[in-house]
């Protein structure tokens, strides 16, 4: 899965978001709900998460901004040591 949701396409959100609904164990929630890059899925809050997945949008939203830290944090720290970055991959 790419590290940098920022840069996810469309299809990869939806690889993330069966991943997630499976990992969390999320029910009868089709994935037509975040067709969306990872562009549109950052500008989504709690409640738009919650919104869409009334039952399980909070794991979903916790999953997804850790994932956005994360890539911000590698970014940020990759940039200061003059390295330039693009959309690394992350294995779980």
């Amino acid at each position: 899965m790419f590290l940098d949701p920022r840069t996810w396409t469309k299809g990869e959100v939806v690889e993330w978001f069966k991943w997630a609904t499976d990992r969390y164990g999320v029910k009868d929630i089709t994935t037509d709900k975040f067709l969306m890059n990872g562009k549109g899925l950052c500008m989504l809050n709690l409640e738009s998460f919650l919104y869409r997945v009334p039952q399980g949008g909070d794991l979903l939203y916790g999953d997804f901004q850790r994932r956005l830290h994360m890539a911000t944090q590698t970014t940020k720290a990759l940039e200061s040591y003059g390295v330039a970055t693009s959309n690394f991959y992350f294995v779980y």
